[in-house]
């Protein structure tokens, strides 16, 4: 907040505006890795995610984290929806899994191409699918769920994340008794978040 400040200050130098912005770059970078280490703190302590329900849609909440996303990758998320997206959910648990599924398939994903979300109705259950052109290998991929794993992909840019956003997405998935799978199959590789509508 402070470096945000002063950023506006009028009085800031070149020199001490770049600064400023370093600054502000380290600051972000510090709560992206502050942020999971609290949230894994919590679910020790408390021995399950604790969810807070309420009636969410599905394809309006994909919509919006694409639109968050969008400033960073323009053009490299799609979305295909169909049938009901309605269900009753923790939004904030919600938002945070498909951010970081579609974050890790941006990631780790061929940087050419384009990254997938697509939510189906599936009944009393909704099914919400993220692919990315790069294949991962099997030994790779069981261990994409592991707290502090940070195993080398094809595509994997430098990133400051600690390794804990797919433990704490899974996690979120299992609180809502839903499952999160990771499959790979020739030059493509697909996560599956599948959820009771609650």
């Amino acid at each position: 907040m402070s470096a945000s400040l002063l950023q506006r200050a009028p009085e800031l130098s070149e020199q001490h505006k770049k600064t400023v912005e370093r600054l502000g770059r380290a600051a972000e970078r510090l709560v992206a890795m502050v942020g999971p280490l609290a949230e894994l703190t919590r679910l020790f302590v408390a021995g399950a995610m604790q969810l807070e329900r309420r009636p969410v849609q599905l394809h309006d909440l994909c919509r919006q984290v694409i639109r968050d996303l969008e400033a960073d990758h323009p053009g490299r998320v799609l979305f295909e929806a169909s049938g009901d997206g309605q269900g009753s959910w923790d939004l904030d648990r919600l938002v945070q899994v498909v951010h970081e599924v579609t974050m890790n398939a941006l990631d780790h994903g061929a940087p050419s191409e384009p990254v997938l979300l697509s939510a189906e109705d599936d009944g009393d259950m909704v099914q919400l699918t993220v692919g990315n052109a790069g294949a991962i290998a099997p030994d790779v991929a069981g261990l994409l769920f592991d707290p502090f794993a940070r195993a080398e992909l094809p595509h994997t840019r430098r990133s400051h994340r600690l390794g804990l956003g797919l433990y704490l997405a899974d996690q979120a998935v299992r609180a809502h008794a839903g499952t999160l799978t990771v499959s790979s199959d020739g030059d493509r590789t697909t996560a599956t978040l599948r959820l009771p509508r609650g």
